[in-house]
């Protein structure tokens, strides 16, 4: 009679009052990080794919901030984009479109919020599109190679689906895990390897923190000279740096400038010395360090996906990345466009011109409705 139970015992995880670090602790318990929350104010079920049912997780009763569970299905964090109430059945309809119909539909989704569903989702239309059709008119291709340390093979949907917007059939050769430096010199010294084959317009180097700060900080900038030089002498092409995730901890807190050597100080050090190393260099920074502040830090990085599984980037910032990549590679292409619309009446002053006359506006110093505006 005690077998079923012991059978189940090990799936069946209660957890009690008080609040728990669920993003460093559920991918670790469950295996599994793609959960999908059901919620009631008392109850918390979370189940996920790949593994068995049994395998669920109850939250007992007094879970005080069940609500800070964020599922990586999330909106993306692109407020200036409009939501699409019919994305599903457009979407649906791309395969029965033409090719230059099919190029503008896709094109008009991607420029819709998206979660990360739809984000794949679209991503998979535009694969299939190509593969029907061998071209889409009016998207410009690009043959981008990501050359990384750590675990990249999240980030190609988003980038690919942030190309749309802006007009670009982004084409990805993505190189074996950690394999960044060996792919650049089979490129150098053998034509018929891999990535010399798909020869690249676009390189992105993305190499994580740990891998740069387990040297010290000149030698690290040296390695990435390398690259960088490897690449321009063999393709020509645009080359991406991405700049190192402030993911360490500080060992000594407000003193980590009294100890230089710690993994945290040369990580600082990196990225002070970087934007100047790339300027000499006519390379692009991918600027990780200053965007990740605009949403958090946890919302990029989860120290436990990181020793699950390497991913420096959080798969819930992919698209967030694949944006910022996109800018740099279409502002290389002519294709970055800046519009700044504005309805100046109690925006740029207070009052409104038409109906209060020039006399009933306020702008300016001296009041505080005008130095609002």
């Amino acid at each position: 009679m005690l077998l079923p139970f012991l059978l189940f015992l090990p799936f069946l995880v209660v957890i009690p009052e008080g609040d728990l670090p669920l993003s460093s602790t559920l991918p670790l318990l469950l295996g599994n990080p793609r959960l999908q929350p059901r919620a009631s104010p008392r109850t918390i079920v979370l189940k996920g794919r790949g593994f068995s049912p049994a395998a669920t997780v109850f939250f007992a009763r007094g879970f005080s901030r069940w609500g800070n569970l964020k599922p990586y299905n999330q909106p993306m964090h692109f407020p200036w984009l409009p939501l699409r109430e019919d994305f599903d059945d457009a979407l649906r309809e791309v395969k029965t479109l033409p090719a230059a119909a099919a190029a503008n539909r896709l094109r008009e989704l991607a420029t819709s919020r998206l979660d990360l569903t739809q984000t794949t989702k679209l991503d998979r239309a535009f694969l299939n599109a190509l593969k029907s059709h061998g071209t889409l008119p009016g998207l410009e291709p690009l043959r981008l190679a990501i050359l990384g340390s750590a675990t990249t093979s999240h980030l190609p949907p988003g980038i690919r689906v942030a190309g749309l917007r802006r007009g670009l059939a982004i084409e990805i050769y993505e190189a074996p895990y950690g394999m960044y430096y060996q792919e650049l010199n089979q490129a150098l010294n053998s034509p018929g390897s891999a990535l010399h084959s798909f020869n690249p317009q676009a390189i992105l180097l993305a190499l994580d923190a740990r891998h740069l700060t387990s040297t010290t900080a000149a030698s690290a900038l040296d390695l990435l000279q390398s690259c960088w030089r490897k690449a321009r002498s063999t393709f020509h092409c645009q080359v991406i740096q991405q700049t190192v995730m402030p993911v360490l901890p500080e060992l000594m807190g407000s003193n980590e400038d009294r100890m230089p050597s710690s993994p945290a100080a040369v990580l600082s050090e990196i990225n002070r010395r970087l934007p100047q190393l790339a300027a000499d260099e006519s390379i692009d920074l991918l600027a990780l360090d200053r965007i990740v502040l605009d949403e958090g830090l946890s919302f990029w990085h989860d120290p436990a996906l990181w020793h699950r599984s390497k991913h420096e980037v959080h798969p819930r910032a992919a698209a967030l990345y694949g944006e910022h990549l996109a800018r740099l590679l279409a502002a290389a292409r002519g294709r970055s466009a800046k519009c700044l619309v504005l309805d100046l009446d109690n925006t740029l002053w207070s009052g409104v011109i038409g109906d209060d006359g020039l006399e009933g506006i306020v702008l300016g110093q001296g009041s505080e409705i005008g130095e609002a505006h």
